[in-house]
This record gives structure tokens, sequence and C-alpha cells, in this order.
């Protein structure tokens, strides 16, 4: 696993004022949402399943973890 989280943004999201400038080296807060194109299926693994985030490319990641909360 990686020490960073590689976090898109549209323009639109500094431009419309809700976040300041960033900078290199400065923490900033973010809220995350997930999305698939294809539907999630529930699986019960063979053994203890460990949550991971995998970096594929870009500000892509395969997922392995619990839903909390579907829309």
């Amino acid at each position: 696993m990686t020490d960073f989280l590689v976090v898109a943004l549209s323009s639109w999201i500094i431009q419309d004022g809700n976040y300041g400038d960033f900078a290199r080296s400065v923490d900033a807060a973010f809220a995350l949402e997930f999305y698939t194109s294809a539907s999630l299926e529930e699986f019960e693994p063979e053994r203890t399943a460990v949550p991971a985030l995998i970096h594929i490319g870009d500000a892509r990641y395969e997922v392995l973890g619990q839903v909390v909360h579907g829309g």
C-alpha cells in the first residue's frame, strides 16, 4: 500500500470558491465519494478479507472494503 492518495479535482470545484488555493506539502481535507460503472456484488470471502485501496492509474483505485451506505 502507498503513503499517499491521488485525488482528481475538476476545475469547477476549485473555481466555485469553496476551497482556497492548494499548495504542495500542505494538508487538505476532502470528503470522498466512490462509484463504480458496474454493479456491486456481495460476496463471502474464504478467509478474513483485509480492506485495500490499490492505485491503478491517474485518480483510479481498486477498492476492497465494506459498503456502509448506498444511494
